[in-house]
């Protein structure tokens, strides 16, 4: 025997009172949609009229309005490939402005890659430069030749016969340190 004819059938939880209800909000539904379909506005189709008729009310043979579609999808056609033209236009100038800033900062690149050779040429120089005075100072002094620097002659006096006139020193080489930076020796000191 079958387990459902066992069971007694139960009564619907709901009342007449829901039932109602709900047949209310399908109807109200319904109407809607219908009230949304409504409000579509169709476009006129642009039927050629004969200047001579002028009466509110016109009949059209099914030709006209056959010409009347075929212009409609003209119309459509072109909007969509004016649509098609705008975009690729759009994307032509996107692909420009990216192209113009690839090539702006290709050449900012390129200065600072120069700008980094320059320095390093300078450096470079300094570097040859540096080492072609040291090797010609050389690493030891007993190497270096003797720098001739006027001895200072001590005077104990002026002689009756001879005035006393300021002698004019001699302009003496300026003295290098061993890096090859000239010092500058007090004027008490020469």
């Amino acid at each position: 025997m079958d387990n459902t004819s066992e069971e007694p059938a139960r009564p619907s939880a709901l009342t007449s009172n829901n039932w109602r209800h709900m047949e209310r909000l399908v109807r109200s539904a319904e109407a809607l949609i219908v009230k949304k379909r409504h409000r579509k506005v169709g476009k006129p189709f642009d039927l050629q009229q004969r200047e001579e008729y002028h009466s509110g009310a016109m009949f059209w043979l099914p030709q006209k309005v056959r010409e009347a579609h075929a212009c409609e999808a003209v119309k459509e056609q072109e909007q969509h490939q004016e649509m098609l033209a705008k975009a690729n236009r759009k994307e032509l100038r996107l692909a420009a402005k990216l192209y113009k800033e690839q090539i702006a900062k290709e050449k900012h690149v390129a200065r600072e890659e120069a700008k980094v050779a320059d320095c390093a040429a300078k450096i470079k120089a300094q570097n040859t430069k540096k080492a072609a005075q040291t090797s010609q100072l050389g690493k030891r002094r007993a190497s270096r030749p003797p720098l001739s620097a006027p001895k200072r002659q001590k005077h104990g006096g002026v002689s009756e016969g001879v005035a006393a006139l300021p002698e004019a020193a001699p302009a003496a080489a300026p003295k290098v340190n061993s890096r090859g930076r000239h010092i500058k020796v007090p004027h008490k000191y020469r």
